[in-house]
């Protein structure tokens, strides 16, 4: 078994219908009017199909060009082409411009939601609002059977004793070179290959502390769920496994995270 952090077991995932924000789209107060866009299209009032007549020739096609020095004669206008119309510098073309939607006020939505009050959120219906669900590997473990849940705590505990070891010996290593530095060495910078090895050898400890309290942890959470198994046996009752005592079996991670979904396993 891999004791790299990356691979933590975890009581919750981030809600799939919400990417974890809690809160979806309110689709009650949208403004019909602009498609909840806060702006509208108007027809613009200084042109005709985004052309306008052409300035230069008054819309005649023809301008008068200088010929030579003393003469001028007409020609094809050099601003339309010819075409005696020009693109609309109000609406860049587009016959339509933009303006603050009357219905909404440039909202997108209507003030008086009652579903959202205009904060255009609706509560998630699938985390009811706290942006998590209950994890994969969680589900998995209250699928499997006790002596299957068993089998993967005595894993873990084998796996603490082998990180246990491991400190164990880093740290015996750590004070052997530790005296030696301070009695070959003594006031010499950290930088000397003494210093350079007690700091990799703690690092390397504080690593492994971590991964052993992590096993530790998804210990707490497995025999949880298996103490609650063996009840519902005795009671001859479904396991109901609640994520608020998964929370209080591993204690740092604390309760309060878990409510949301502890209540959506009691409506289901």
């Amino acid at each position: 078994m891999t004791t790299s952090a990356n691979h933590r077991m975890t009581l919750q995932d981030s809600c799939p219908d919400c990417d974890g924000q809690g809160a979806l789209p309110c689709t009650s107060c949208s403004c019909a009017r602009c498609d909840a866009g806060g702006k509208i299209i108007v027809p613009c009032s200084a042109c005709q199909d985004g052309q306008c007549g052409c300035r230069l020739c008054a819309g005649s096609g023809q301008a008068m060009a200088k010929k030579g020095w003393f003469s001028r004669q007409a020609g094809t206008c050099t601003a339309c082409q010819g075409k005696g119309r020009t693109r609309c510098e109000v609406c860049n073309g587009a016959s339509g411009v933009e303006r603050v939607c009357p219905e909404c006020a440039g909202a997108g939505c209507h003030a008086l939601c009652q579903e959202c009050n205009a904060t255009r959120k609706a509560e998630c219906a699938m985390c009811f609002g706290s942006g998590h669900v209950e994890s994969d590997q969680l589900r998995t473990f209250r699928s499997m059977a006790i002596e299957g849940l068993r089998g993967e705590s005595e894993k873990r505990q084998r796996e603490i004793h082998h990180l246990e070891t491991k400190i164990s010996r880093l740290r015996r290593e750590h004070k052997v070179l530790w005296e030696e530095w301070q009695q070959y060495l003594g006031d010499a910078p950290d930088e000397s290959m003494y210093g350079v090895y007690c700091d990799r050898m703690l690092s390397e400890i504080a690593e492994f502390d971590q991964d052993a309290d992590r096993f530790k942890a998804e210990i707490a959470i497995i025999e949880t769920v298996i103490r609650q198994k063996v009840e519902a046996e005795r009671s001859g009752q479904n396991a109901t496994v609640q994520l608020s005592d998964l929370a209080v079996a591993v204690g740092g991670f604390g309760a309060a995270p878990f409510a949301a979904e502890t209540a959506r396993t009691s409506r289901a």
